[in-house]
């Protein structure tokens, strides 16, 4: 009994040596082929920026071209995992940069697609529509799905009113948020970040003023309305029109107001997905109780994170510049994505003390 523990030792050493062995190999060819994958997905933005671009040129010969810095951006990760971020109306990829941030420190690979319309003139960010913004967040998930195993989502304003509806709405995803892709195969969306997503707008105008509006004034210099009314909301389009459409483009805020109706009417699903909400409390661009409502009533599983109305902190509450407590929401945010089980309806708001 003694000789065989002493001649079976060395045999039970040389297998998990060679188990070690396999295993550290199989994981190496495991990364080159999603190195490889990532590297092809990053052409394929890179190609479909191409074509919005001349897409762009055809539509509005005059000056339908992506502004400098506006194009749609990736950053490939080492941990396996992505993130898809996506920017607000009139906006571009560079209003959710920091988030992206976050997110490439833990090691995410990202893409911050430019939505369909936005970043280039007001006239093409009229003529755009929801069916077209839909596509963009589609082909975003397809082009990163088939190179990683799970997937984060995240939404600013339009971007988390886009995102909610993709979950809860789009036929390819089940409610534990399994979503099938063209070739066959299915990538797991693992956590929601929205980020004052818009459903309903924070102060009440009749439909009929909104009609009004758009039809006598189609657009409208969201500097001098900055610097005749102090909204606060409307400060990140005044200080960056260069990533902004700084004339800002009724036509399309009026379809925005109507894809937030459809999508509060038309939404019966409930998703398994865990998510982060967050908003300031200053915030008067969307309604934060309908967020709030639509968050407890669609997703079993949500954190929200609320910054106190004394910071006076606008919608655009990703921007540095105009938020100096957004290093606490990213360390809550840090805490969710790493988190196994996020709790139901926790909250966590900032106080001024």
């Amino acid at each position: 009994m003694i000789k065989s523990r002493i001649f079976s030792a060395p045999l039970v050493c040389l297998f998990c040596v060679f188990f070690v062995l396999t295993f550290s190999v199989h994981l190496q060819a495991q990364l080159i082929a999603e190195s490889t994958c990532l590297g092809e997905m990053q052409a394929i933005v890179q190609k479909e920026s191409r074509t919005l671009e001349a897409q762009y040129s055809l539509d509005d010969p005059q000056s339908g071209k992506v502004r400098e810095f506006n194009e749609s951006r990736v950053h490939i990760g080492q941990n396996g995992r992505a993130a898809i971020i996506l920017h607000g109306y009139a906006a571009s990829p560079f209003e959710v940069n920091a988030i992206s941030e976050v997110f490439q420190e833990l090691g995410y690979t990202t893409l911050q697609p430019l939505i369909h319309g936005f970043g280039s003139s007001v006239g093409l960010a009229n003529s755009s529509n929801s069916k077209q913004w839909k596509e963009s967040v589609v082909a975003a998930i397809q082009a990163v799905g088939h190179c990683v195993k799970s997937l984060s989502l995240v939404g600013f304003s339009l971007g988390g009113t886009l995102i909610s509806d993709l979950v809860l709405n789009d036929p390819n995803m089940s409610p534990e948020g399994i979503y099938k892709l063209p070739n066959g195969g299915s990538v797991q969306i693992e956590k929601i970040v929205l980020a004052s997503p818009f459903f309903q707008l924070g102060i009440h105008i009749p439909p009929f003023i909104v009609e009004i509006l758009q039809t006598l004034i189609p657009s409208l210099d969201a500097k001098s309305m900055y610097r005749n009314t102090k909204i606060a909301d409307l400060e990140a389009i005044s200080r960056f029109p260069q990533f902004y459409n700084s004339i800002m483009p009724l036509t399309t805020a009026r379809n925005v107001l109507k894809y937030g109706d459809d999508i509060l009417d038309h939404t019966k699903g409930v998703s398994k997905i865990p998510v982060l909400l967050a908003y300031s409390d200053s915030d008067i661009t969307i309604s934060k109780e309908q967020a709030s409502k639509f968050v407890s009533d669609h997703f079993e599983k949500s954190e929200t994170f609320v910054i106190a109305k004394e910071f006076k902190v606008p919608h655009q509450f990703l921007i540095l510049d105009l938020n100096p407590q957004l290093p606490i929401f990213f360390e809550k945010m840090k805490t969710f994505l790493t988190a196994l089980t996020p709790g139901a309806f926790e909250s966590f708001d900032v106080d001024a003390d």
